[in-house]
């Protein structure tokens, strides 16, 4: 999974990713510590919409979110952190990915056209 982030998301040559312990206990621990926090939620949504995550990430990561009351929430169907400043909002805003994804709603084919 990390070679794949390191490959196709930061394009880096296959050949330089460092797939020991160290090496990789020191990229993770420059993103955190260094990285603007959108670098790290970009991160963060690689890992939670790959194919081979981790068991429960998105709950446990959502779980931290509300925890550490944030002002980010996860949406555990698809994997994307999106900013809500209530609990309300959070829900109001999963509920629009849920009907997103079972089609009760869909989004524009294309975007509209504005006269000139």
């Amino acid at each position: 999974m990390l070679r794949d982030i390191h490959v196709y998301v930061d394009h880096q040559p296959i050949d330089e990713f460092d797939r020991s312990f160290q090496g990789i206990g020191t990229r993770l621990k420059s993103l955190i510590w260094n990285s603007p926090y959108s670098e790290v939620f970009d991160f963060l949504t690689h890992v939670m919409r790959h194919t081979d995550c981790p068991y429960q990430l998105e709950q446990h990561v959502a779980w931290c979110f509300r925890k550490a009351k944030a002002a980010y929430w996860v949406d555990t169907g698809t994997g994307t952190i999106f900013p809500a400043a209530t609990e309300e909002e959070g829900n109001a805003i999963r509920a629009a990915f849920a009907a997103l994804r079972l089609g009760i709603i869909a989004l524009p084919a294309r975007r509209p056209t504005w006269p000139t």
